[in-house]
């Protein structure tokens, strides 16, 4: 679901066709609608029937219809509607209105606010309504959050309107994993990743000045990207002679399968050394830039021991402009001991975690704008270990740390339930 799946509805007075059905006793109220109404609901007291109420399409037309039984009809009916509603007024024995249900995201005086709290699930929408609104009822579905029945939002001081909503924990699927239990073949040779993986080649500083050279799993005598006993195991090996002018080599790794939304793990024990600089991350088909968009789920650098890293990049929010967006922590047995590193990726924001502690938060501002949110389109995983580079080598690279090795038990894509 997107966000103009919730509607909320304005209360304006206006007038409706009411027609008094003597024979039959009641009363039917009939409205004309636009055409993209989904639903219409009327309000207000008529002797003994009073509050909120769900009117009726007839047949497939736009035209809405109620039916009130009564004994008599004393008293008076307040209906209310919004642009493009038809109505007339019919007597002076009452008045009233129909309710127009508006997309919170509408381009004028309508206008939401979402705060999504997480780890607690809960979404509050703040919305700027018309002047002169009395009453907000709200009614709809965004994502995990859902009201099936239209419900009254309160009303805040400085005249907005605001509701809470709480999700019910979403239910994730395993989609896709690789576990790295391949055995060992009959000579005792580790088995080597298979075709979920395209292996990236080139030693030309990948953006950021960085010192090794990528090959295809195996150069020479060294395996830079192997199976053994039940991990993936990625190294960087410091050349004795220069392999293409580079005195490293190492592995950047990519899976083929590209995915739009859901949760992403690896747990992995992180390289030791100045000098290394792993990182766990996503980008898009056919990045051409940063503007594309970036999420970096775990990144570390040597020199900086037990400090793991998570960020995003776009086009608005960058480092290289001072407006990068990134979280830290602490995690003093990263290179010893395995630990979970995870992204929880939606429509609505991008959440970063070790071992399900949450600790980073990136909310779309439904601007549709994709210097500031490009995450709409599906991005695939890689996994790497650089050497050098410009934050990686800031403080230079220790060649006694080599061959450095990376070490992940797994790597799995979880996707919502519909």
């Amino acid at each position: 679901m997107t966000k103009e799946n919730f509607k909320i509805l304005s209360l304006i007075v206006l007038m409706l066709i009411a027609t008094l059905n003597i024979k039959g006793l009641a009363l039917v109220f009939r409205v004309t609608v636009p055409e993209e109404t989904k639903q219409c609901y009327i309000v207000g007291i008529f002797d003994d029937w009073e509050n909120f109420r769900k009117m009726t399409r007839i047949d497939s037309t736009n035209v809405f219809t109620l039916e009130i039984p009564a004994p008599n009809y004393t008293g008076e009916y307040q209906y209310c509607s919004g642009p493009g509603w038809e109505y007339e007024e019919v007597d002076d024995e009452g008045y009233g209105v129909a309710h127009s249900w508006q997309p919170m995201n509408t381009v004028g005086q309508w206008k939401a606010v979402y705060d999504i709290q997480l780890p607690e699930k809960k979404i509050k929408i703040t919305a700027t309504v018309p002047d002169g609104t009395n009453e907000v009822y709200v009614i709809g579905s965004h994502n995990n959050w859902s009201m099936e029945e239209a419900t009254k939002a309160v009303k805040n001081s400085d005249g907005t309107f605001s509701f809470t909503l709480q999700s019910e924990e979403p239910s994730y699927q395993l989609v896709w994993s690789e576990e790295f239990n391949e055995p060992r073949d009959g000579a005792g040779r580790c088995a080597l990743p298979g075709d979920k993986w395209l292996f990236e080649i080139g030693g030309h500083g990948w953006g950021n000045n960085e010192e090794q050279y990528y090959v295809d799993r195996v150069l020479g005598t060294d395996t830079v990207a192997k199976i053994q006993d039940g991990s993936l195991i990625i190294s960087a090996f410091r050349l004795k002679k220069r392999y293409l002018g580079k005195r490293y080599i190492s592995a950047r790794m990519n899976t083929y399968e590209y995915w739009l939304y859901g949760r992403f793990e690896m747990r992995a024990k992180l390289p030791h050394g100045r000098g290394v600089w792993p990182a766990f991350w996503m980008l898009p088909r056919n990045i051409q830039s940063v503007h594309d968009g970036e999420i970096d789920i775990m990144e570390y650098v040597g020199y900086d021991p037990g400090v793991v890293h998570f960020s995003i990049h776009t086009g608005a929010y960058t480092p290289a402009v001072g407006t990068g967006k990134n979280a830290r922590r602490f995690i003093p047995d990263c290179e010893t001991a395995f630990h979970v590193y995870a992204v929880e990726w939606t429509e609505d924001y991008i959440a970063g975690f070790i071992d399900d502690d949450l600790y980073f938060v990136f909310e779309n501002d439904y601007q549709n704008n994709p210097e500031t949110w490009p995450f709409y389109m599906p991005f695939n995983l890689k996994i790497n270990l650089a050497v050098g580079g410009d934050w990686g080598g800031y403080e230079g690279i220790d060649n006694t740390i080599f061959p450095a090795r990376y070490v992940i038990d797994y790597v799995r894509v979880y996707q919502r339930v519909q």
